[in-house]
């Protein structure tokens, strides 16, 4: 599923993963993500 929806695997770090995690954890930053934080490259991405 992963190299249908981004065209490719994605290769990530444990410093990448950790901060995925702790992200996916921490509601207030959470609150603090919004679409002009996230590169323009990945709104298709995102919006598919």
């Amino acid at each position: 599923m992963q190299e249908e929806v981004f065209v490719g695997v994605i290769s990530l770090t444990d410093q990448d993963l950790a901060g995925l995690i702790a992200f996916a954890h921490d509601a207030d930053e959470q609150k603090k993500l919004t679409e002009k934080r996230i590169p323009k490259r990945f709104h298709k991405m995102a919006s598919q």
